[in-house]
């Protein structure tokens, strides 16, 4: 997807310059930005491919001998969930630990839930999840189950295209 941003002055007279900012700073190289001048009015600031990494505040500063103005506009890339490590199913001994990882991608960050004996539960806070992280590290203490059936299942439910849910059992 590309998008572009137009900085229209509608008042003010020549000469004018124009300059565009990332949240506060330069916009870096990485990004690909290409700014266009229209007419001495107008400027584009363009990217031809667009990934979560644009995301941020973009500022248009206008300067003429007179006065300076700017306006700022907030760019959200939206991505699709997908699983950063596919989920596995997972065995255990009955009476120990396990910790079992569950970790999806995309923006927003996508919600990881748990599901426990046919009802689901979200529990970011009986598991441990790093600030900024997009998955989830459950530990499980004192596993029980009988035999081969499921006593936990994990979704990632923002995540649309897969179907994966990954068994543990005691």
């Amino acid at each position: 997807m590309r998008s572009i941003v137009t900085c229209a002055v509608l008042s003010g007279d020549p000469p004018m310059t124009t300059q565009w900012l990332k949240d506060g700073g330069e916009i870096p190289l990485d990004l690909e930005p290409k700014i266009e001048l229209i007419d001495e009015y107008t400027t584009y600031l363009k990217f031809k491919a667009v990934g979560p990494h644009h995301n941020g505040n973009y500022t248009c500063i206008a300067k003429n001998p007179a006065a300076t103005v700017n306006f700022t506009a907030l760019l959200v890339v939206n991505v699709p969930p997908y699983w950063r490590s596919q989920p596995t199913d997972r065995s255990a001994v009955m009476g120990e630990s396990l910790t079992v990882d569950c970790q999806a991608n995309g923006f927003p960050v996508p919600q990881v839930r748990w599901k426990k004996d046919h009802g689901w539960n979200v529990w970011y806070e009986k598991g441990s999840r790093k600030r900024g992280d997009p998955g989830v590290r459950h530990n499980i203490k004192n596993v029980e189950g009988i035999g081969n059936k499921p006593i936990f299942q994990m979704e990632s439910f923002s995540v649309r295209d897969t179907d994966v849910t990954p068994f543990i059992s005691g």
